[in-house]
């Protein structure tokens, strides 16, 4: 299947355009999108960490006790 794609016109173009500028350019679109997508999207264990007893938040936003932070762990670890 890939030996059909490298040989067809669309390969041969895709292929070229890798080795100009355009390809360069493509290449660190694809990179700057990848980054930002790891950086936004929903990490349930992050959000448990800044929560916990050594988070970053205040007490007030922190887990009230320790049962609701180890049930919210096992949510995070499952999820």
């Amino acid at each position: 299947m890939s030996a059909a794609f490298a040989f067809s016109m669309l390969g041969v173009w895709l292929f070229g355009a890798a080795a100009t500028g355009v390809g360069v350019v493509l290449g660190v679109l694809v990179v700057v999108i990848a980054v930002l997508i790891e950086v936004f999207k929903d990490n349930t264990m992050q959000d448990w960490l800044e929560r916990c007893y050594f988070g970053v938040f205040e007490s007030g936003k922190r887990y009230q006790g320790a049962q609701q932070e180890m049930s919210e762990l096992r949510l995070a670890v499952a999820g």
